[in-house]
């Protein structure tokens, strides 16, 4: 079977999945997402439908030591193919995306079959100037890092106006003069396919074609069976939306603060005493400016990671109360009023990792 290689591309522009050719050894190496094109380093294809391949060094995504982390990014990394129950960590689907009103979202969420609220996030840039691949909860606002497109190896020569023969070649060192890139020297491991999907895999050239994260034909993830050294947060509801921290992604940095102060101003000094109405996003963020400004003046830093997160928790709590007040004094629609919870959710999450030296 030929190979259908392929760029996964982020919705936000032409930023695209790649693992670095100059990354020595390739093994447990981080994925990025990188702005330019790497050559076969940024080209992917699906094995058995559930892993991700790299063609440069034959190696598939994976979660960097099969563990979900909350305190710290969750990365991604390429690694050996494993089979049977470790290789879980490996496994992927995909599914579409909806935004709160149930709407389709451009592009789809790449999620972990380990736990499918899981998905493929753009974390911090490293000291590469990347910003890394990471694993995320998934979110359904502000949500457009978590959202890929698939587009095939040629389509993608195609749109950068350049040949096959003049894209950046394989990296090659002394140790490995060429990464192998046929696929038929690996086994078919993992998880038993149906005879359906087995004998489809034979001629698709769609590079969308694989397991998706209801399939029955999935490798099914047992919570239960987990170790304790896997993740422990898999499946978890966070309490009033606390999430895990996510340091200096691209997905946190959002509005800038002056954004919250104008829409803190417009709801607070003008609208309540009019009564007038208010958008979804206009509330969220001035509960939110609300809660934080009140939030800087009275606390002080949290010292570890038990008081970090019992801050960032109550902080939420807060938040919530305060947008709720807001609702009982504004006309919203009863409808909206879990909106404006979950976006005042994301809002303050934004504010409380702003740095210490931000002004409210």
């Amino acid at each position: 079977m030929t190979a259908s290689w392929f760029v996964i591309r982020s919705t936000t522009g032409n930023k695209i999945v790649s693992c670095l050719p100059s990354a020595e050894p390739a093994l447990r190496s981080q994925v990025y997402v990188t702005p330019d094109f790497q050559g076969d380093h940024s080209l992917w294809t699906w094995m058995d439908t559930v892993y991700l391949q790299n063609k440069a060094n034959a190696l598939v995504l994976d979660i960097r030591k099969g563990r979900l982390r909350m305190m710290e990014d969750t990365e991604i990394c390429v690694y050996s193919r494993k089979e049977g129950s470790e290789a879980r960590a490996q496994q992927w689907g995909t599914r579409t995306c909806v935004d709160d009103f149930g709407r389709k979202q451009p592009g789809e969420a790449i999620c972990s079959l380990a736990n499918d609220e899981w998905v493929l996030d753009m974390g911090a840039a490293d000291d590469t100037g990347y910003d890394k691949l990471i694993l995320f909860p998934t979110q359904t606002i502000d949500n457009d890092h978590q959202r890929w497109d698939f587009v095939p190896e040629a389509q993608w020569l195609d749109q950068m106006k350049m040949q096959p023969s003049q894209a950046p070649l394989p990296h090659q060192d002394d140790n490995n003069a060429a990464y192998a890139t046929d696929l038929s020297a690996y086994p078919a491991l993992g998880p038993k396919r149906s005879a359906s999907i087995a004998n489809s895999l034979s001629d698709h050239a769609d590079p969308s074609f694989h397991a998706s994260a209801n399939s029955q034909d999935a490798y099914e993830f047992s919570i239960s069976s987990r170790s304790s050294s896997s993740a422990d947060l898999a499946g978890m509801d966070f309490p009033h939306g606390l999430m895990p921290a996510k340091r200096g992604s691209q997905s946190s940095t959002g509005a800038p603060v002056a954004a919250f102060k104008e829409c803190h101003y417009q709801v607070y000094s003008q609208s309540l005493s009019q009564g007038a109405i208010q958008s979804d996003k206009s509330l969220a963020m001035a509960a939110a400016y609300e809660t934080w400004r009140w939030w800087r003046e009275k606390s002080s830093d949290a010292s570890d990671a038990k008081q970090q997160d019992k801050a960032r928790a109550t902080v939420l709590s807060m938040a919530r109360t305060e947008a709720t007040k807001l609702l009982g004094n504004c006309h919203v629609p009863a409808s909206n009023h879990q909106t404006v919870l979950n976006m005042t959710n994301r809002y303050m999450l934004q504010l409380y990792e702003q740095p210490s030296t931000s002004t409210p």
